[in-house]
């Protein structure tokens, strides 16, 4: 009686063995007279019975083995996923229903066809390389692919490398799974066009606000300009004290003007910082100085100290350090009715790169802030109660730009504050600081007594040229005017000017052509005469470009006509 697991013999095998009883058979055949016949018909049928029991197991077997095929096959061809098997050519020897789906395509037509043929011509070298990679069994290959005109749908696919056959008879082959992912392209897409759209935007933002700076900055020139020429007159008490006002409010535009501009510059990554030697002292004085006023007004107490041990002169962005303490001693003044407002200087110990950390603390006995309206200080556009920008105006840019420009210089800017009790503000700054405080950082040549310098304007806004020639001639400068860049060359040609102040944006020939007209020529006969910019564009790389035009100095507009006269007066007096 054959095992159950005879089954399995192979067929060759059963044939070996039933020859060689044959032949046993044939050799007993001789003594077939001598044996009883009986015996002989019984060991035949044994014979018989096992091979039919044999064969029921062969049969069950091939069921067996035919329902688990039918039942891969199912899995295979109604799975949720896609499964292909490729050849080494990239022609697909099987496809389930999801693939076939996928492609976008008929199961009769995938099948025996290079897959490459419905991918995107920009995807086939993608795909080539995943192929070689999964036909020599590397694990982990992907693929993603854009399907292409002969696919009835479009959209991409992630390739996925599974299975790897093996060589086999008709040559290597692998399974790789199709999946759909052309929901995460188009959101990829979608996520790609959002970021270029607000990158745009941004730009333009950055460019609105940089013409609207230009635009606003020319006719601020005007009315600040004729607000000092006003008030340098003799006038009644009441007519300068209206003067004053509008003078007061025309430089809060400014400063609200300079903050937009700001902001844009440092969202845009475009505000860089200056290191430059600067008396510590002075720095804080000045824009202490510049809020005492409204401190007396209001009958605050405004002071500042310096701890013991700083150095005299420190190394960094005065103007920026400024910028910051007048937003936070400013805001202290104008959030306190009554008692005072003090800062106090301290400073670390200096590494060994001659850096310290100094940190500016301001303190006031104003209204404070709510506890939940904490987390809007640092905020643009906000204030801690709205009544607030009612009560005591503003825009709400001060404390944002200052913790924007505090992280720019490596610093850090905090507060605690209790409603009703005021407030503290801290901020904390590395600054470099040089070996001697007696260590220049200005220098003032004396006056001499000659004869009135002749500049040369070069302006074509009739309301600027007015104010730039009233203030030059006030302050005893021997002033000619030309109104666009070619003029202002054929005048400096024949002028023996001690200087050129110079607009840049001019119709016809502006500001910059007209510069480097001049140095050329300046070039081949000699000399050198100063030429200062004037320009509504008062971003750091105007200045730059101003620079590497060849002009001497920058004085950006609305003009600081004290300013732009310490320019002028520094320039003439330089040796050639």
């Amino acid at each position: 009686m054959s095992k159950k697991g005879d089954s399995n013999i192979p067929g060759r095998t059963l044939r070996r063995r039933a020859e060689a009883k044959l032949a046993t058979a044939e050799k007993d055949v001789a003594g077939v007279e001598e044996r009883d016949p009986l015996a002989l018909v019984h060991e035949l049928r044994v014979h018989q019975v096992e091979l039919e029991m044999q064969n029921e197991e062969l049969q069950r077997s091939r069921q067996e083995s035919e329902e688990l095929r039918e039942k891969y096959q199912d899995l295979y061809d109604f799975a949720p996923l896609g499964y292909v098997t490729l050849d080494a050519n990239g022609a697909v020897r099987e496809a389930n229903l999801a693939a076939a789906a996928l492609v976008g395509c008929d199961r009769h037509r995938l099948v025996g066809r290079p897959l490459f043929l419905f991918l995107a011509p920009q995807s086939r070298n993608d795909y080539d390389a995943f192929l070689r990679r999964l036909l020599a069994g590397a694990a982990g290959a992907r693929c993603e692919a854009r399907l292409g005109a002969n696919a009835t749908r479009q959209g991409w696919l992630l390739l996925d490398g599974g299975t790897f056959i093996g060589n086999g008879k008709t040559g290597p082959a692998a399974r790789a799974a199709l999946i759909d992912i052309s929901e995460r392209k188009r959101f990829e897409d979608d996520l790609c066009q959002a970021r270029k759209t607000a990158e745009e935007a941004s730009r333009a933002k950055g460019q609105f606000l940089a013409n609207m700076s230009h635009e606003l900055r020319t006719p601020m020139t005007g009315v600040i300009g004729m607000l000092d020429l006003a008030l340098g007159e003799e006038l009644t008490p009441v007519l300068r004290s209206y003067l004053e006002v509008a003078d007061s409010s025309a430089r809060s535009l400014l400063r609200l003007l300079n903050d937009i501009l700001d902001m844009t510059k440092i969202e845009a990554g475009k505000l860089s910082l200056e290191e430059e030697p600067f008396v510590l002292r002075e720095c804080v004085a000045g824009v202490i100085d510049l809020l005492t006023p409204e401190a007396r007004r209001k009958g605050l107490d405004l002071t500042f100290t310096l701890a013991d041990g700083l150095p005299e002169i420190a190394v960094g962005d005065r103007m920026r350090l400024q910028q910051v303490l007048t937003n936070l001693v400013g805001n202290a003044v104008k959030f306190t009715d009554q008692g005072y407002v003090k800062t106090e200087v301290t400073g670390g110990d200096p590494d060994s790169t001659g850096t310290r950390k100094f940190t500016f603390t301001v303190t006031d006995t104003g209204i404070g802030i709510p506890a939940d309206k904490k987390e809007l200080i640092f905020q643009m556009f906000s204030q801690a109660d709205i009544s607030h920008a009612r009560r005591f105006g503003g825009a709400g840019l001060g404390l944002a730009i200052s913790r924007e420009l505090a992280i720019l210089m490596g610093g850090t800017i905090s507060f605690a504050s209790k409603e009703g009790a005021g407030s503290t503000f801290t901020f904390t700054v590395p600054l470099g600081e040089t070996r001697s405080a007696a260590e220049p950082v200005e220098t003032h040549l004396p006056e001499t007594e000659e004869s009135d310098p002749r500049l040369l304007l070069v302006e074509d806004d009739p309301v600027t040229l007015q104010i730039i020639d009233l203030m030059l001639r006030r302050a005893n400068f021997d002033l000619d005017i030309a109104v666009n860049g070619r003029q202002g060359i054929e005048m400096w040609e024949t002028g023996n000017y001690d200087l050129v102040l110079m607009d840049v944006q001019m119709p016809g020939m502006d500001g910059f052509e007209a510069t480097r007209t001049i140095r050329e020529k300046e070039r081949a006969r000699g000399g050198h005469t100063p030429i200062v910019a004037m320009t509504a564009f008062a971003l750091k790389e105007d200045e730059d470009k101003c620079l590497a035009a060849g002009m001497d100095a920058y004085v950006p507009k609305p003009i600081d006509f004290r300013r732009c006269i310490d320019v002028i007066r520094d320039l003439i007096k330089q040796p050639e």
